[in-house]
């Protein structure tokens, strides 16, 4: 019989064990009763399977055929769902990794005195589990033995162990009481996170070491002794204790001091931890030259902050989730402002980083929502990743000249942004730096800027206009809309933009969300120069009903028109993409349909790439991709004027125009010259006969002669001439199917 699967592993310790015991060979495994067991060594008795379904009280027995048990394989119960209680013999000296864990139903397990360790995840997921008896032999209780036991309401530890595991008792929210004898000199990460219920948890004088987050969590608790033994605390060991009024630590401790309740280093230079219990103002002491990561973290009743002139630098997180702080002052003394170092602030109005500082770190002021302004020094040369993102209330902000790079996401969902201000000094601009700044309105990139991430201002719905200073060795733009140097990548469309846009034909390829969130886009003209289109480059353009594929485009990447809730259909005009991408039309209009011609290759009906595909006999409705890029149907009588303007759908399609928005304003106008006349027309359209006529006079006759035609140019343009011999001569175009 295989094992059992392990469950998830939480720590890199759980998973060495786990790939070790998948890895074990199989042995001969015999059955007894409801057990299936095997043989270690010739001479004892090993449970190795216990039948998930099984159900009610199960007592192990102390021998099997003749051999002593003594021993429960790892996982040999685990998921055995309907147990209720466990009676283990005295034989037992070993309970492997995850014997019972998720057993939800047991309530009750007496451990012997003959086992000596309390494995890793022995117990995990017994949510119904109340009480538990650790004999004395006990020396160690692993990592997550009674990890989500929940149900735990009290627990007494036996002077024999020495050691608590990593997650030992993690989740554990019924625990109210918890005895750590003073044979324990450790205890482990995250031992009693979320033990929400305790509220006082006297640690030993013997204890050396507290584990990282090995108290987090734990909201009820309002005060904690540091006996002087402790050498090291972990980070988070009292992160979000929320009722936390007060940390003290025991004289003569040798690395650790507190001071009105606030843990320090002995010296009392860092600040290590501020009780999240500890309501109201705060003046940091003078001896302070550094505040520790997440020194302050989620401390939601502080209100103010005094930061004294010696602390130089500010950790990470240091501030972050302190949601009540309105103020805070930053001394000059200060020169590196860690990653989200007041992230979550929501209720700072302002902020002003002093000369000195040289970097702001990643989501250094990331949601603070509150924040109306931000004064950036010219020490700053560089702005973490999204060091000022989602910070929607921000009106203005001053970036210096020794700016020179402008971190992802720096100041992605400023919605209150109207305009930026980009320094010369800066070369780089990471990914989705002002993405959803919905208020942005204009963008000037200098010549000095290098790189610019992908999705740089991907959101920005106001955004009519990206502009590159001339002299950029990288980067163009041509009305508006960001190119690389050559214009043959479009990287960035402006997404306050409204309307149809007509690609330059010198484009090749459309970059990664080039076109996304460009919800006032209703048409765009694809040229047949484009060879590829980006992941995502039309995502979310909800305005767009109708997309021509060119048949020069080979690639396209995923999410390509994903989002595009409006987009009814696409037609390709060539054969199938040799590369097309994952959920390339997702989330398109319900009716959705791909449509192919039938001169074309790689295509299948009734769908394609799993949309629905429909086939158009070119030979029957030669305009059909056309009339299908305007919203038309496929079949439409080319001799109908669908939107009464006076021009029919074949003379439209004959000059390529838009057939229902204002066409008669785009139709060919005569050009009057030195003796002559000329009319320019785009002709060329397949089954469409082009013939330009002149009369001098509108009631006849009219005619060919005289009439010179161009050939048609690159852009398929035509121009016809006839000389002007008289008081009056006119020209008109016929087209005929």
């Amino acid at each position: 019989m295989s094992p059992k699967p392990l469950p998830h592993p939480l720590s890199r310790l759980w998973l060495s064990l786990a790939l070790l015991f998948l890895a074990a060979a199989p042995l001969r495994a015999d059955s007894f009763g409801l057990f299936t067991y095997r043989i270690v060594d010739g001479t004892t008795i090993e449970i190795t399977d216990y039948p998930e379904s099984a159900t009610g009280a199960v007592v192990i027995p102390e021998e099997i055929a003749g051999k002593p048990v003594t021993s429960i394989g790892g996982s040999s119960f685990s998921y055995c769902s309907r147990l209720t209680s466990v009676t283990i013999p005295s034989s037992i000296t070993s309970i492997g990794d995850f014997a019972f864990s998720f057993c939800s139903r047991l309530t009750s397990v007496i451990i012997p005195s003959s086992v000596t360790i309390i494995e890793n995840g022995t117990f995990s997921n017994c949510t119904r589990l109340t009480s538990v008896s650790i004999p004395s032999s006990v020396t160690s209780i692993g990592n997550s033995a009674f990890y989500y036991c929940y149900g735990l309401t009290s627990v007494t530890i036996p002077s024999s162990v020495t050691s608590i595991g990593q997650s030992a008792f993690f989740n554990c929210t019924g625990l109210t009481s918890v005895t750590i004898p003073s044979s324990v000199t450790s205890i482990g990460e995250t031992a009693f996170s979320f033990c929400s219920g305790l509220t006082n948890v006297p640690i030993p004088s013997g204890v050396t070491s507290i584990g990282g987050s090995a108290f987090s969590g734990c909201t009820g608790l309002t005060s904690v002794s540091i006996p002087s033994s402790v050498t090291t605390i972990g980070g988070d060991a009292f992160f979000r204790c929320s009722d936390l009024g007060s940390i003290t630590v025991e004289a003569g401790n040798a690395q650790y001091a507190s001071a009105g309740g606030v843990l320090f280093n002995v010296s009392l230079t860092t600040l290590i931890t501020y009780p999240a219990g500890k309501a109201g103002a705060y003046s940091i002491p003078s001896s302070v030259t550094s505040i520790g990561s997440e020194a302050f973290s989620s401390c939601y009743r502080l209100t103010s902050v005094t930061i004294p002139s010696g602390v130089t630098s500010i950790g990470d997180s240091a501030f972050s989730e302190c949601r009540g702080m309105t103020s805070v002052s930053i001394p000059s003394s200060v020169t590196s402002i860690g990653n989200s170092a007041f992230a979550g602030c929501g209720g700072l109005t302002s902020v002003s980083i002093p000369f000195g500082v040289t970097s702001l770190g990643n989501s250094a002021f990331s949601i603070c929502s509150g924040l109306t302004s931000v004064i950036i020094p010219s020490s700053v040369t560089s702005i973490g990743k999204s060091a000022i993102s989602y910070c929607i209330g921000l009106t203005s902000v001053r970036k210096p000249a020794s700016v020179t790079s402008i971190g992802d996401s720096a100041f992605y969902l400023c919605s209150g942004l109207t305009s930026v201000s980009i320094p010369s000094s800066v070369t780089s601009m990471g990914q989705f730096a002002f993405s959803y700044c919905s208020g942005l309105t204009s963008v000037s990139i200098p010549a000095s800027v290098t790189s610019i991430g992908n999705s740089a201002f991907s959101g920005c719905r106001v955004l009519e206009s990206i502009t590159v200073e001339a002299g950029n060795a990288q980067y163009a733009s041509a009305g508006g809309v960001l190119f690389n140097v050559s214009l043959i990548t479009l990287i960035a469309y402006p997404g306050g933009k409204a309307g149809a846009y007509p690609i330059p034909s010198s484009v090749t390829s459309i970059g990664n969300n080039a076109f996304s969130d460009c919800t006032g886009l209703t048409c765009v003209s694809i040229p047949s120069s484009v060879a590829s289109i980006g992941n995502s480059a039309f995502a979310n353009c909800s305005g767009l009903m109708s997309v021509s594929i060119p048949s020069s485009v080979t690639s396209m990447g995923d999410y390509a028109f994903s989002s595009c809730s409006g987009l009814t259909n696409a037609v390709f005009l060539g054969n199938a993409p040799s590369s097309f991408g994952e959920a390339v039309f997702y989330g398109a209009a319900s009716g959705f349909t791909v449509y192919y011609l039938s001169s074309r290759t790689g295509f299948t009906s009734p769908t394609w790439q799993g949309y629905p595909a429909t086939r158009i006999d070119e030979a029957i409705y030669p305009a059909g991709a056309w009339l299908l890029g305007y919203g038309l149907g496929y079949e439409a009588n080319l001799h109908s004027d669908p939107d009464g303007d006076g021009v029919s759908l074949l003379m439209a399609y004959a000059l390529d125009v838009d057939p229902v928005r204002n066409t008669p304003s785009r139709l060919p106008v005569p050009i009057m010259g030195a003796g002559t006349m000329s009319l320019n027309f785009k002709a060329g359209k397949p089954g469409v006969l082009y013939r330009v006529e002149t009369s001098a006079d509108l009631t006849g006759p009219w005619t060919t002669a005289g009439v010179t035609q161009s050939a048609p140019g690159a852009d398929g343009q035509v121009t016809a001439t006839v000389n002007r011999d008289g008081p009056k001569r006119f020209l008109r175009l016929f087209v005929q199917d």
